[in-house]
C-alpha cells in the first residue's frame, strides 16, 4: 500500500529494464534513457499530486509523465546536429526572445537543447515557431533566461522537474518534443498563485561562516541557487 501510495502520488516515473545502468550513476543511466526516449514512450496521464506540487492548475491534481525505456525501439535517422553558436542563430532569428542555448548529450538519440528564454507568449507557440528547424534537434527544454544558468545541469534537472504538468507543459510530434520549464503566469492563463524563489541572505551566510558552521565556498552556494547574486 505505501509503495502504491507513492507511485500515485508521483508526477514523473522512468522505467528501465534490468541492463539498465546502476540508477546511482546518472550519467550512464541518462545516457541509457536518452537512447530510448520517443513519442511513443511518453505516456501522459493525469491524477492526485503531491499537495505541495506548485505547477498544476489545480490543487493536488494534474499531469503525470511516464517515460518508458523499457525498449530499445528508437530507430529514426540521426539529427543533422550543429553547434550551439549555428544553431542559437537560427533560433533567435525565428524567435528573438531566445538569449541563449545549450546542447547536451548529443551524441546519444536524443539530443537535448536548453533553451534560456525571455517569455512573452506561451512556449507551445515558441515551441511550433521552431518546428522549421526541427531537423537539428530532438528535445527543446525552455526556461526563464533570467532565473536559470543553462550550463548548470544539476539545477536545470531540479527547476525543470518542478515547473513542469506533463497535461499542459510537454509538447509531442514525431522525432520533436518540446518541455516548458518556465515559470507560469499571466501569459499562461495559470490560475494559480506562482511561488518565486527562496534564495538565502548573504549576511545569513556569513554570520554562519564567523560561527565555523559552513565551510564551503561561493562556487557551491552558486551552483545550488542558495544565494541571489
Amino acid at each position: 500500500k505505501m509503495v502504491l501510495s507513492h507511485i500515485i502520488m508521483l508526477e514523473h516515473a522512468f522505467f528501465v529494464n534490468t541492463d539498465a545502468p546502476d540508477l546511482e550513476n546518472y550519467e550512464a543511466l541518462s545516457d541509457y534513457i536518452c537512447d530510448r526516449l520517443m513519442v511513443d514512450n511518453l505516456p501522459i496521464s493525469e491524477g492526485v499530486c503531491d499537495a505541495l506540487d506548485h505547477s498544476s492548475n489545480h490543487f493536488a491534481y494534474g499531469g503525470k509523465l511516464g517515460v518508458d525505456c523499457t525498449k530499445d525501439n528508437v530507430n529514426f535517422p540521426q539529427k543533422n546536429l550543429l553547434g550551439d553558436e549555428e544553431l542559437f542563430e537560427k533560433m533567435h532569428t525565428l524567435v528573438p526572445e531566445i538569449k541563449r542555448i545549450k546542447q547536451y548529450k548529443t551524441y546519444t538519440k536524443t539530443p537535448i537543447c536548453v533553451i534560456g528564454i525571455d517569455k512573452k507568449e506561451p512556449m507551445q507557440k515558441v515551441y511550433e515557431k521552431l518546428i522549421s528547424i526541427k531537423e537539428h534537434t530532438k528535445l527543446l527544454v525552455f526556461v526563464d533566461a533570467e532565473n536559470n544558468e543553462i550550463d548548470n545541469p544539476y539545477m536545470l534537472v531540479w527547476r525543470v522537474a518542478n515547473n513542469i504538468d506533463a497535461k499542459r507543459d510537454i509538447y509531442l510530434q514525431k522525432e520533436y518534443i518540446g518541455m516548458d520549464g518556465t515559470n507560469k503566469g499571466e501569459i499562461d492563463q495559470f490560475p494559480r498563485r506562482w511561488p518565486g524563489d527562496t534564495d538565502c541572505d548573504r549576511n545569513v551566510i556569513e554570520r554562519l561562516r564567523d560561527r565555523g558552521l559552513i565551510t564551503v565556498d561561493d562556487a557551491f552556494f552558486k551552483k545550488y541557487y542558495i544565494i541571489t547574486y
